[in-house]
């Protein structure tokens, strides 16, 4: 985890304690149970600055996508080779 986002948790957790009381910056880096539910209490809540900073704290952990972000894993391509030429081996 770069500077950048320790910096943004760290203001994250300050600013929310004044709203919803001692906010656990492990459960809300590793669990996302606990991430998501602080999220909703801090959207139905809080004023617009710990708004912003909430979704760039969702966009830095990831856990803020819509459903063009997640897109599904590609499947490598079948290849059809045809072995008739080969029939006497690397040495002929």
């Amino acid at each position: 985890m770069d500077n950048e986002a320790l910096m943004m948790i760290a203001r994250f957790t300050y600013q929310a304690r004044k709203l919803l009381g001692p906010v656990d910056s492990n459960s809300l880096v590793n669990n996302a149970e606990y991430r998501d539910e602080v999220f909703r209490k801090i959207d139905a809540e809080a004023d617009e600055d710990l708004l912003i900073l909430a979704l760039n704290l969702r966009i830095k952990l990831g856990s803020l996508m819509t459903k063009s972000d997640v897109t599904a894993p590609e499947k490598p391509k079948e290849t059809v080779v045809d072995n008739s030429r080969y029939n006497r081996g690397a040495r002929g």
